[in-house]
C-alpha cells in the first residue's frame, strides 16, 4: 500500500509482536524444518540476526527456462553463496526465504525506501552499522517459482545487478 516493498515491510514491522519473523515472498514455500532449524540456530548464535535459506525452483523441469534458472540457482546458491559464507564469513540477506530477529531490523532503522534493492541495502547497513551477521545455510531450502519468461528473468537480474551497483556506490564511494 505504500508503493514499495520496503515501505510495506516498515509499516507491517511495527505490528509484529514476535521475537522472530519468517519472511517469504508470495511465490515461496517454507517447511516446518526450515523454520524450526532457523530459530534453533538464532537461539544458539546470539550474533546472528538473519538466517538465510537457499532458494530452489519449485518446478525445476517445467520448461527450458525453468531448467536454465534451476542450473543457475544451483551455481549461485551451492557455490557462490556458500563460498562467500565459508571463506569470508559473510552472507547477504536475499530479501526473503529467511528468519530474522525482529529487533535487528528496528536497530538499523528498518528497510530503506530509497534503495532499489532494499535487501542488499539492509545487508550492507547491517554489516557497517552493527555487530549482527547473516548466516547462510545451504542445507535449508525454500522453494519458489522461476520467472515465467526470458524478459522477466532479464528484468529481475538487471534489477538485482543495478541494486548491487547502487548500494556499492552509496557505501563505498568515500
Amino acid at each position: 500500500v505504500t508503493g514499495s516493498k520496503a515501505g510495506d515491510l516498515n509499516q507491517a514491522w511495527s505490528t509484529i509482536a514476535t521475537q522472530y519473523v519468517l519472511l517469504l515472498d508470495a511465490d515461496e514455500v517454507a517447511d516446518f524444518d526450515f523454520v524450526s532449524q532457523s530459530i534453533e540456530l538464532l537461539e544458539q548464535n546470539k550474533d546472528v540476526g538473519i538466517v538465510q535459506a537457499r532458494k530452489i525452483p519449485r518446478l525445476p523441469s517445467e520448461n527450458r527456462l525453468s531448467r536454465f534458472v534451476s542450473a543457475e540457482r544451483r551455481v549461485e546458491t551451492w557455490i557462490n553463496h556458500q563460498f562467500v559464507h565459508d571463506i569470508y564469513d559473510a552472507s547477504h540477506f536475499a530479501g526473503s526465504a529467511a528468519v530474522l530477529r525482529h529487533h535487528v531490523i528496528e536497530e538499523i532503522g528498518g528497510w530503506s525506501t530509497q534503495a532499489l534493492t532494499e535487501d542488499i541495502d539492509l545487508t550492507i547497513r547491517l554489516y557497517l552499522e552493527t555487530e549482527w551477521t547473516v548466516r547462510y545455510v545451504s542445507q535449508l531450502a525454500i522453494s519458489n517459482l522461476t520467472p515465467s519468461t526470458v524478459s522477466n528473468l532479464i528484468r529481475q537480474r538487471r534489477r538485482w545487478a543495478r541494486g548491487w551497483v547502487e548500494v556499492t556506490w552509496r557505501y563505498t564511494r568515500d
